[in-house]
């Protein structure tokens, strides 16, 4: 029997936050929400503690880790060459969705920075996330709560997966933003966005105007969230791109496993499929913290299939867009009117 299917794992309310505290730092592991998704956590200073999140995860050991922190003022701590413009960013967007790459102090473990000069660092604005690194008084180095490569944890249902992986789950209910934290990369000469996520890139351009999206291999970025498969549910995801009319004959002609994700104005009734008002109209933000739920559901419903209606990628859309794209892993489909 593998080590990692032999964990007897302790569920814990707001109430036990002393105890959850406890499991970090006897370095265990510890599932934790914030207001992205459910964080996979250990304590950063003990490799051992750090080995366990990739044993749980079955994750690759060339994906680096994101460091959570309780303050700013942690960041002098574990990087170095801080850049004046990365102050400026902590002081607008934490505790928040914003995780900063930075050149790291030489103490910190390459198991969290994969072996590259670079480390990860964010403070989240989920409160009991808050609390618990603050009890813990130490980084807690957490990737997404889920096995690797599938789609990430944003409800409580969705971690109880993971029992009998982790030592312990601290439950706080849905996740309110439901994608990963904007990535940029302030290590190199040029700011990059490595990940985009509720952070946009318009809004980083407000402090640096020279802010661009990495577009490079993705097997040479130095994020979370790209080196490999990533948010994909067992079930084929396909992009559709086409008009309504020819989105509306595809829906009718479609198997009874197939599973629709539309704009609201779409959300129409088909007696053999299953069709969900996925985009409310100028509400990308709702779009976005439900996805990953969809997708989860619609494996527990038995789809094979599901179909996400193209939409736009302005403003938070365009993280929204990037998740859908490596879930679907390149299948888009352009449909011809008939």
């Amino acid at each position: 029997m593998k080590k990692t299917d032999i964990h007897k794992t302790k569920i814990l309310r707001e109430d036990e936050l002393r105890d959850a505290a406890d499991i970090l730092l006897r370095g265990d592991t510890l599932i934790f929400p914030t207001e992205t998704v459910y964080g996979l956590g250990a304590r950063y200073d003990s490799d051992e503690a750090l080995r366990k999140i990739f044993e749980a995860k079955g994750r690759p050991s060339d994906n680096p880790l994101i460091l959570h922190v309780a303050d700013a003022s942690w960041v002098e701590n574990i990087a170095c060459d801080i850049p004046r413009e990365a102050w400026e960013l902590m002081k607008a967007f934490w505790p928040g969705p914003l995780s900063l790459v930075l050149k790291k102090q030489d103490h910190i473990s390459s198991l969290i920075s994969a072996g590259l000069s670079s480390v990860a660092v964010r403070c989240p604005s989920h409160a009991l996330a808050h609390q618990l690194i603050e009890a813990v008084g130490l980084p807690i180095a957490a990737p997404s709560a889920n096995p690797s490569g599938r789609p990430s944890p944003t409800r409580e249902i969705d971690v109880l997966e993971m029992v009998g992986k982790v030592d312990g789950i601290l439950l706080g209910g849905d996740c309110m933003v439901g994608l990963e934290s904007t990535v940029l990369d302030l290590s190199g000469e040029n700011p990059l966005v490595l990940r985009p996520g509720a952070v946009t890139l318009e809004e980083i351009r407000t402090f640096l105007p020279g802010a661009q999206r990495y577009l490079g291999d993705p097997q040479k970025a130095p994020s979370p969230g790209l080196r490999h498969r990533h948010y994909a549910p067992d079930a084929r995801v396909t992009l559709l791109r086409g008009s309504e009319r020819a989105l509306l004959s595809f829906i009718a002609s479609a198997s009874p496993t197939s599973c629709f994700l539309l704009p609201s104005d779409l959300n129409i009734d088909f007696d053999h499929v299953h069709t969900i008002a996925f985009l409310p109209e100028g509400h990308p933000e709702e779009a976005a913290a439900r996805l990953y739920a969809l997708l989860r559901d619609a494996d527990r419903a038995g789809m094979e299939e599901v179909y996400i209606a193209e939409f736009s990628s302005e403003g938070i859309g365009e993280a929204l867009m990037d998740r859908v794209l490596r879930a679907a892993q390149g299948n888009i489909l352009t449909l011809e009117e008939v």
